[in-house]
C-alpha cells in the first residue's frame, strides 16, 4: 500500500518513532505500525493529521504527485 510506505518514509526522515507518532496522533503504536503495513486504514481526521504532523502533501501521500513535502512544491 503506497500510503503506508510514504507515511512510514515520512516517519523516517523526521526521525519520529511509531510511538512518538502515535501519541502525537492520540493512537497506539499498534495503530501507526497498521496504518504503515497497510492492515488498517487511519480515519479521514486522524488521516489529515498525519498529513500534517508529518508535513505531507496529500497528493504525494496518495500516490499521485512525487513531492516528499509541501515545501519541495514550491
Amino acid at each position: 500500500m503506497i500510503i503506508g510506505e510514504r507515511l512510514k518514509e515520512a516517519r523516517l526522515k523526521k526521525n519520529i518513532s511509531q510511538e512518538v507518532l502515535g501519541n502525537m496522533l492520540g493512537v497506539s503504536k499498534v495503530a501507526i505500525s497498521n496504518y504503515e503495513t497497510g492492515i488498517r486504514v487511519p480515519t479521514l481526521n486522524n488521516f489529515l493529521k498525519l498529513v500534517e504532523l508529518l508535513d505531507l502533501d496529500i497528493r504525494y501521500i496518495l500516490g499521485l504527485d512525487e513531492p516528499a513535502s509541501k515545501k519541495d512544491i514550491i
